[in-house]
């Protein structure tokens, strides 16, 4: 379960850091979408938004059901939400509160159920669900900032 603790440290790290270093950013670089295929810093926070909320869904299932399928098309959940035209606190506090929820249920998650499994176009355990989730959560924040992230990086890793 130290994994799972790890995690649970690093995304409540994230969330007192984050939130500061998106108030430096100006409109202007929040809603720069580098090329019109990629998604503006805007959209790459609602990504991790709808990220959030899918392994959420995981881990909840993942403890009442056996071997849950649970797939989701990011750029059709990206479009769809329509992040671009949503006011960004809007969606940091969106991010703020699913990250909250998702330590919520990590807090309360049965180690007996870290090995079960689950198919997300693949088949995987629970416990990889949650450590993939930081890693891609944080792969996608050195988009928005940066390679390096001071004050991330150093709790990121469990």
């Amino acid at each position: 379960m130290k994994e799972v603790t790890d995690v649970i440290q690093s995304l409540e790290q994230l969330i007192a850091e984050v939130p500061a270093k998106f108030k430096r950013l100006s409109i202007e670089e929040i809603n720069h979408k580098p090329s019109p295929g990629k998604w503006s810093k805007k959209e790459i926070l609602g990504h991790l938004c709808d990220s959030c909320f899918n392994n959420l869904h995981r881990i909840i299932r993942v403890q009442y059901e056996e071997q849950p399928f649970i797939v989701y098309d990011q750029e059709e959940w990206v479009k769809r939400q329509n992040y671009r035209e949503r006011d960004f606190d809007d969606v940091l506090d969106l991010w703020i509160s699913l990250h909250r929820q998702f330590i919520h249920a990590l807090k309360s998650f049965p180690e007996n159920h870290l090995n079960s499994l689950l198919d997300w176009g693949g088949e995987v355990t629970a416990q990889f669900v949650i450590t993939d989730y930081l890693d891609h959560h944080n792969h996608h924040l050195r988009q928005i900032f940066g390679n390096r992230i001071p004050g991330i990086d150093e709790i990121s890793k469990p």
